[in-house]
């Protein structure tokens, strides 16, 4: 039996052994609980002499003050076991059934977890997690802790935000432990989506987006295995129904016929977006003339903002078969989608059709925008593709600019102005704030030299009407906003050549969204960090259960099959059950997420708090603090990496404090 006691010559593990097997014969009985009560654990069958200590024997159990002695002894059971069978039973066991401060107390069968959690302070903390269910997440567990997580869903729509009830004082709720579910299941999302592939069977998950191909996908023919230095092509363009019935994956979107495909670059391993523009063999397509529009789009590499999706290179192949084709490859951004597709589509739209958005979105929107066109002009540059259809949403309320260099070369013309062409960029942003203020597609599909002071065709008494409605639904600053892009900025362009004037004046009203803005930014970036800081400590846990498994029942170690068996690795394998592979008193495991959270915390940091360690053939006890079992994970794992020559003097991994 371990109890405690001095400390062995071995080792600095405060415990005594005290064996019936090798231990004197009619010795004095040493046992804690005969040295306070004058009780033995074994009573008539211990080899040990009893030699009672009258002072401290509590008075008889006949009397009410010998009952109230008792009650304030600590029950054996509750200080080897963690519990007494006998305590709700009716003239049951008379002793103090309330935990000991330097035993841990054994979790108990109970609906509610509630366990304390390590702290460097005197005092520690426990956290509760009997609140955390699957409410927030739409996939059921197969058990009562997070294991392996189903396959994602991503037809099914998001669930409804949980609404966290305040934990008691000195309690912490199981899920401030762990990443958001919300967040954990878009990152999932987007990395599935970024490693999607294209099908080779005719079967497909029913658990992958419904974009997602078929085999007998039209989409998914004719396409190569690598493009130039690309490959695992996938395309990213949904099949479009033409009006004669058929499918086309070609778009026009820049008066040409492109395809957009996902692949992974075999320079760097990593994801790009490639867009195939058509070569013009068959009077279709675009046709090169020269290397000219080439070296001119070239420049866009050096546009780098936050609200621009940046261009990585482009490059000419014949990979597809076909003749010469230009491609023009970007930053990939998984699991995003176009503000066409967001704001007028019923499928993915997360505000109805005929409901105005929010008058924040807008700003937002406008607000990115314009800081890229400010960026983008600096640099003696003009975007030329600001439509719905060309924005990306890549996550909530980040809006980026795509398909930048294309018009510069395929619609290479030197005749017209860069100023031209900067000033039809901020028409363009104003057609598309009005997109947006009226959810209406036809809002972006007015000319780039569209004026409000030349009514062609009744069409600026139409956009005038229109404001009319914006200025009701929203403020007049948005209003304003919009008929200065759409007016002021065609006009002056048109008597002096040039539209900065107006753009200064519109700053003035940007600059009172700022602020808005701004906290928003703030407030995403605190909560993004305090997600990352969950992880973090994640981490620190994983790093520490990699070494127990590294020392836990290893065959041998040095020519020494019993190593795993014997000396510290011996205390730790007894830890190992003690937070895997105990019991209920009905023998049920215990199935506790947060029981082992608690333990593995508690041995990071060393504490002082001491537990009772039982052998597998209940022969032997060990009574051990978490800061004695630290020091023998620290040594077990420095005697296998110093058999690998590392040098363990070195911190590993910030684990060693």
């Amino acid at each position: 039996m371990w109890v405690d006691g001095r400390s062995r010559s071995n080792t600095d593990v405060n415990i005594e052994w005290i064996s019936k097997e090798h231990g004197i014969a009619r010795a004095r009985c040493t046992t804690p609980y005969f040295s306070t009560t004058g009780n033995c654990f074994y009573g008539n069958q211990c080899n040990f002499q009893h030699s009672r200590v009258p002072e401290e024997q509590p008075p008889s159990s006949s009397t009410s003050a010998g009952r109230a002695a008792k009650a304030q002894i600590t029950c054996r059971n509750i200080a080897i076991h963690g519990f007494c069978k006998f305590k709700d039973k009716e003239g049951g066991c008379e002793y103090n059934h309330d935990a000991p401060r330097i035993i841990s107390e054994s979790p108990t069968k109970k609906n509610t977890m509630e366990y304390s959690i390590p702290s460097l302070q005197p005092l520690t903390l426990s956290f509760d997690g009997g609140n955390a269910d699957d409410t927030n997440n739409a996939y059921p567990r197969r058990a009562p802790f997070y294991g392996a997580h189903e396959p994602l869903n991503y037809n099914q729509p998001p669930p409804n935000p949980v609404v966290y009830t305040e934990a008691a004082y000195g309690k912490r709720k199981m899920h401030t432990f762990f990443m958001d579910q919300e967040l954990r299941r878009a990152l999932l999302s987007k990395g599935l989506i970024a490693h999607e592939t294209l099908p080779t069977t005719g079967e497909i998950s029913k658990n992958l987006p419904s974009t997602t191909l078929t085999y007998a996908d039209s989409r998914k023919k004719d396409i190569p295995n690598t493009v130039g230095r690309y490959s695992s092509l996938f395309p990213l363009d949904e099949v479009k129904n033409q009006s004669h019935g058929s499918h086309s994956t070609s778009t026009m979107a820049f008066g040409y016929p492109t395809n957009v495909y996902k692949c992974i670059s075999q320079a760097d391993g990593k994801h790009y977006v490639i867009r195939k523009i058509e070569d013009g063999a068959d009077g279709a397509g675009f046709r090169l003339a020269n290397e000219t529009p080439l070296r001119m789009g070239e420049t866009w590499k050096q546009v780098i903002h936050p609200s621009v999706v940046r261009l990585h290179e482009i490059f000419i192949s014949r990979d597809f078969g076909d003749s010469n084709a230009v491609f023009f490859a970007y930053q990939y951004f998984p699991a995003s989608e176009t503000l066409e597709s967001r704001y007028i589509s019923n499928n993915h739209s997360i505000f109805p059709v005929n409901d105005p958005l929010p008058e924040s979105v807008i700003w937002s929107c406008i607000l990115q925008i314009f800081s890229a066109l400010k960026h983008i002009h600096s640099l003696g540059l003009a975007v030329r593709c600001i439509t719905p259809s060309k924005i990306l949403i890549t996550q909530k309320n980040r809006f980026r600019l795509s398909g930048i260099a294309v018009h510069d070369v395929i619609s290479f013309d030197t005749n017209k102005s860069l100023i031209t062409y900067q000033a039809e960029d901020y028409v363009a942003l104003g057609q598309l704030a009005l997109f947006l203020a009226t959810r209406s597609t036809s809002a972006a599909l007015l000319p780039t030299n569209f004026s409000l002071s030349s009514d062609r065709g009744g069409v600026a008494s139409a956009v005038h009407k229109i404001l009319e409605g914006v200025g009701a639904m929203y403020s007049t600053e948005l209003k304003n906003l919009i008929g200065n892009l759409l007016g002021k900025i065609p006009n002056m362009l048109a008597g002096t050549g040039g539209a900065y004037p107006v753009i200064e004046d519109m700053q003035q009203i940007l600059c009172n969204k700022l602020w808005a803005e701004a906290e928003s930014l703030y407030c995403q970036n605190d909560y993004l960090e305090g997600e990352l800081y969950k992880e973090t400590e994640n981490g620190r846990l994983f790093r520490l259960l990699v070494r127990l498994g590294f020392i836990n029942e290893r065959p041998e170690h040095d020519m020494d099959p019993t190593w795993s068996e014997t000396g510290d690795r011996y205390l730790l394998k007894l830890f190992r059950d003690y937070v895997f592979h105990q019991v209920y008193e009905d023998q049920s495991p215990v199935v506790d997420y947060a029981h082992v959270v608690e333990c593995l915390n508690k041995l990071d940091v060393g504490a002082d708090e001491k537990i009772v360690l039982t052998s597998r053939d209940e022969q032997s006890v060990l009574v051990v603090s978490y800061r004695d079992l630290k020091r023998c994970v620290m040594e077990s794992f420095s005697e296998l990496i110093n058999k690998k020559g590392f040098n363990y003097a070195q911190p590993y991994h910030g684990y060693n404090r």
